[in-house]
């Protein structure tokens, strides 16, 4: 392989998985059958909006991205802002002018001291004052001739318990007037009501819509999709070991097909196997600092015989979960039991259970509940597989114990 195949092959690998990045390529994007209909449903039925909730890393915002393409080759035409991301800082005004400078036309005019006709591109922000309102937001949009989709990104982070409201209002008044426009809020939460205010009067407008981790089939047609897009092969071993270790988050899913297929490249090969895959273990646990700190947090102590490590990886693996991530102290309990082949009890993992859903292990567990009911989840979801990962690395845990662990208790393949 010369090094000017070695760039050409880099550039496709980098190109197919992206995982510092969402999908926006229709190409590349796998899965959500049920969720990409229940969108695509919603914006063809006029005074309908979408509410697209879900953990973090489960691929929302790349449905998003895709959906102008989607809807396109549906020979549905669309005129689409750019998604508009949501920060601590926002109001309701501010962010409908994001909204609002992203919609742009053209328009014919006739300008002074000349005879021909000139296009001009304006955009709608010029229909507002400063201060928005919900039926300036009517008003503005009633003017477009083209159905349009706006598409408000974490929208859980906007702090402004008035914007959250006002939006609300926005969405009940759009489709009261029949306005061929539909709004798609993203964010990260349990429920709708975790992110917008005032949810109940809306809901004959709102179609509510769950992304959960992606199922094992999906995770697999990502990596065979990807892959076709490139001259690499992966082994199917290596596809199993990325689809097992994804743990349904999109995210890592491109990471790790993406550190498999430089670890390829190093052998000068284009032929991804399994030891390209153990290969990747490793190079992730150097590259992730912000989740390798918030891991180090949670699992350090100063005693050698500390288990913060181990009930951390047990919490990684434990199944069964519910729908939105959460499992019990008992399933932990049990799935200690099966690593460690000896009785355990939850008195046994309480205590750290306790400390890591508290600020001295950096909160790294959420927990929801009452006393003995406790339900608890990975804050950050992308910290779950990369606790296996970082244990897989340090040989707390070889991939056949944990592959067997799976199988043998779990009865996954």
């Amino acid at each position: 392989m010369t090094e000017d195949e070695r760039w050409i092959y880099q550039a496709q690998l980098s190109a197919a998985f992206q995982p510092s990045s969402p999908i926006n390529r229709t190409d590349l994007f796998a899965g959500r059958r049920k969720q990409t209909d229940q969108v695509i449903n919603a914006v063809l039925q006029r005074g309908q909006h979408i509410m697209l909730y879900g953990e973090r890393g489960v691929g929302k915002t790349s449905l998003a991205r895709v959906l102008a393409e989607l809807l396109a080759k549906a020979g549905i035409k669309t005129v689409n802002s750019d998604t508009i991301n949501c920060d601590p800082t926002d109001d309701f005004s501010s962010l409908w002018h994001k909204a609002l400078k992203q919609l742009t036309f053209k328009i014919s005019q006739v300008p002074a001291g000349f005879s021909g006709i000139v296009e001009k591109e304006v955009n709608l922000d010029g229909y507002v004052d400063q201060k928005v309102t919900p039926d300036d937001v009517r008003r503005a949009l009633s003017t477009l001739t083209q159905k349009s989709v706006i598409i408000f990104d974490e929208f859980d982070k906007l702090e402004n318990k008035e914007a959250r409201a006002l939006m609300a209002n926005t969405i009940k008044t759009l489709s009261d007037h029949g306005i061929n426009t539909t709004l798609l809020i993203i964010g990260v939460a349990q429920s709708v009501s975790d992110l917008i205010q005032e949810h109940q009067s809306i809901d004959r407008a709102l179609i509510q819509v769950q992304m959960p981790r992606m199922a094992r089939d999906e995770i697999m047609q990502i990596i065979k999709k990807s892959i076709l897009t490139t001259k690499f092969t992966m082994d199917e071993s290596a596809v199993q070991n990325i689809v097992r270790m994804s743990y349904g988050l999109p995210h890592f899913t491109h990471l790790l097909s993406l550190e498999s297929g430089m670890a390829a490249l190093e052998r000068k090969s284009i032929e991804i196997t399994p030891d390209d895959f153990s290969s990747a273990v490793h190079r992730i646990v150097d590259s992730k600092q912000t989740i390798s700190e918030a891991y180090r947090n949670a699992v350090s102590s100063s005693h050698k015989t500390s288990k913060h490590k181990l009930t951390l990886l047990t919490c990684a693996i434990t199944t069964p979960v519910d729908e939105h991530g959460f499992f019990q102290a008992n399933s932990v309990a049990q799935t200690m039991a099966s690593l460690l082949q000896k009785d355990c009890s939850v008195s046994d993992i309480q205590k750290h259970l306790t400390e890591f859903a508290s600020p001295n292990r950096g909160n790294v567990l959420q927990r929801i509940g009452t006393i003995r009911r406790y339900k608890y989840r990975f804050s950050n979801p992308m910290l779950q597989p990369y606790t296996i990962i970082h244990s897989l690395h340090e040989g707390l845990i070889t991939e056949s114990k944990l592959w067997t662990l799976e199988q043998t208790i779990y009865g996954q393949t």
